[in-house]
C-alpha cells in the first residue's frame, strides 16, 4: 500500500490543486492503467482510484490532512485512516466485478450460450501436436433449489407455539387438541430464498479438462467440448448443456513464424558474405522437432540479403491431414564485414571479380586516393579534373545499426502484453465478437458509477448469436 503522503504524487498534482485538477488528472490516469487498455495496470490503476476517491472527498481529504499533521504518530500507526479506506475500496472493487461476471454468466446460460475459453500453446506443442489442460467457470443449476429460487424450511409454528397442540374451550372445560396448522407437529415448512445460490438459480462452478492439440492445430482454430458448459435451468429431464469452446492462441517463436497460410513456416537464418558468394554445405537450422536441417547452396548461385528457399515439406503439418505438411521458407540475412581491409592491388582483383557479369553499359569505376582513404568514382571526361564531385569519402561515411536489433520474424498481429496471438481471426473462431486476451478486471464506467461520476467509456457487449457447428468435437 502506498503512504498517505503519496496521494496527491500518485495523481501527479500539487498539494494545492483543485477539485476540478485532481479530476483531469485521474480521468487522464484512470483511462491509461484501465485494465481493458493496460492489462499490467491493475494495481496502479485500483492505487490511483483509491487515491481519488480520498482527495475528492471533503470530509476523508480532512481526515487524511490531520492525520498527515501528527507526523509521529502518522508514521508510527501503519494501519492509518488512508489504508483502511483502501482496503475496503479495493474489497468493494473486487465484489463488484464479481457480482457483474456472475450476472453475464447467469445471462449466458439462461440462453443457453456457449462458454468460451482461450489456450495459449507454443509453435513447438502446434507442430508436434500436445495435451492442454483448461480451466474455465461454468453455471449449473442450483442443487439445493433446483433452479426454483427457494427452499423450504422448518419453522416454530406461530399458532401453538411450537407446542404442537392449542387449548380449546369445550363443553366449559379446557381441553388440549392438535393445533391444526401444524397438525401436530409443531413445525410449519415456511419458503425461504435459497442460501445457495442467494435466489439466483444458478451456482458458479470451476471446472478442468483436458484437451488434445493436433499436429497443425484443429482446423477452425478451436476445439468444442460437448455438452460441457453451462446448464440451462428447465425441467430436469429437459435441462440443455451448452458447449466450450476452446480457442487456440499462439505464442510468438524466436525463430519460427507461421505463415498466415496455416502450412507454411518462414525462419530467418545468418550467413555470411563469403557463403552467400561461395556457396556452403552445412546445417542451417534446427527444426521444431529437432532435427537438424541440412541445406547445399553451389558455388556460384549467389545469394542476396532478399533471397528466400523453399525446403518442400518440412512446413507445418495439415491441420486436416497431418501426413501431408507444408513448406519452410528460409529468408537468409547475409552477414556484411564491418569493415574490410584490402591492399590498393587486392582492390583492384575485387573489383574485377565482382564486375565480370556487370552490364556493359555500366560505367567502369577507377580508384582514387583523398585523405589517405581510398574510394571509387566513375570514369568520365571530368575525371581527371582536381574537383571532388562524385567522391565518396570514407571517413564520412557513418555505421548503420539502426537494424541491428529489428527480427525479420516480427509479427504486428501479436499481442503486446502476452505475446499471443488467435490461430485464427476471432470472428471466425467464435462466430461472435470476443473477448481480449486478458480478462477485464473492472468496467470503468462502473467504476464511475461507484464513485458518481459518468465518463464516456462503454464496455463491449457480445452478440447473443448461438456459435456455428464446430468443426472438431472431442
Amino acid at each position: 500500500m502506498p503512504s498517505a503522503a503519496n496521494l496527491y504524487k500518485i495523481l501527479g498534482v500539487s498539494e494545492n490543486a483543485t477539485q476540478m485538477e485532481i479530476r483531469q488528472a485521474y480521468m487522464e490516469k484512470a483511462a491509461k492503467y484501465h485494465p481493458d487498455r493496460n492489462p499490467e495496470g491493475g494495481d496502479k490503476f485500483i492505487e490511483v482510484a483509491t487515491a481519488y476517491n480520498i482527495l475528492s472527498d471533503k470530509d476523508r481529504l480532512k481526515a487524511y490532512k490531520d492525520e498527515k499533521e501528527e507526523d509521529t504518530f502518522y508514521r508510527a500507526d501503519q494501519t492509518d485512516v488512508f489504508e483502511q479506506v483502501t482496503t475496503a475500496f479495493a474489497e468493494e472493487i473486487r465484489s463488484r466485478m464479481d457480482a457483474k461476471r456472475l450476472k453475464e454468466n447467469i445471462r449466458e446460460a439462461d440462453l443457453g450460450l456457449n462458454v468460451r475459453t482461450i489456450v495459449a500453446v507454443t509453435l513447438n506443442e502446434l507442430y508436434n501436436g500436445a495435451e492442454k489442460q483448461v480451466d474455465y467457470r461454468r453455471m449449473i443449476v442450483c442443487r439445493d433449489c433446483q433452479g426454483s429460487r427457494f427452499t423450504f424450511q422448518d419453522d416454530k409454528c406461530l399458532t401453538c407455539s411450537g407446542q404442537g397442540k392449542v387449548k380449546r374451550n369445550r363443553k366449559k372445560k379446557n381441553r388440549y387438541v392438535a393445533c391444526e396448522r401444524c397438525r401436530g407437529s409443531g413445525k410449519i415448512k415456511v419458503r425461504k430464498s435459497c442460501t445457495v445460490c442467494n435466489g439466483l438459480r444458478y451456482t458458479e462452478s470451476k471446472e478442468s479438462a483436458t484437451i488434445i492439440i493436433p499436429k497443425g492445430g484443429p482446423r477452425t482454430g478451436k476445439i468444442c467440448l460437448t455438452n460441457k458448459g453451462h446448464e440451462t435451468h428447465g425441467p430436469r429431464p429437459r435441462r440443455q448443456m451448452s458447449h466450450v469452446i476452446v480457442g487456440i492462441n499462439l505464442i510468438g517463436h524466436r525463430d519460427f513464424k507461421l505463415h498466415h497460410n496455416q502450412r507454411d513456416l518462414i525462419t530467418c537464418v545468418p550467413i555470411t558474405l563469403s557463403e552467400a558468394l561461395l556457396g556452403f554445405d552445412k546445417v542451417l537450422l534446427t527444426h521444431l522437432d529437432g532435427r537438424k536441417i541440412k541445406v547445399s547452396n553451389p558455388a556460384g548461385n549467389v545469394i542476396d540479403p532478399s533471397s528466400k528457399k523453399y525446403i518442400r515439406g518440412e512446413g507445418m503439418p495439415i491441420a486436416y491431414d497431418s501426413s501431408r505438411k507444408g513448406d519452410l521458407i528460409i529468408l537468409f540475412d547475409v552477414q556484411f564485414p564491418r569493415k574490410l581491409v584490402l591492399s590498393p592491388s587486392k582492390q583492384d582483383q575485387l573489383v574485377s571479380i565482382l564486375n565480370q557479369q556487370q552490364d556493359t553499359s555500366t560505367v567502369p569505376f577507377e580508384r582514387v586516393s583523398h585523405g589517405g582513404n581510398d574510394s571509387y568514382r566513375p570514369t568520365t571526361a571530368s575525371s581527371s579534373s582536381s574537383s571532388d564531385a562524385g567522391i565518396v569519402h570514407e571517413r564520412a561515411l557513418v555505421d548503420d545499426t539502426t537494424n541491428d536489433h529489428i527480427h525479420p520474424l516480427s509479427d504486428p498481429g501479436f499481442c503486446g502484453h502476452c505475446n499471443t496471438k488467435p490461430l485464427f481471426d476471432e470472428n471466425e473462431m467464435f462466430g461472435e465478437k470476443q473477448q481480449p486476451h486478458h480478462e477485464s478486471r473492472l468496467s470503468l464506467d462502473l467504476f464511475l458509477d461507484m464513485i458518481g461520476v459518468h465518463g464516456p467509456y462503454d464496455d463491449d457487449e457480445f452478440d447473443d448469436e448461438d456459435d456455428e457447428e464446430e468443426e472438431f468435437f472431442i
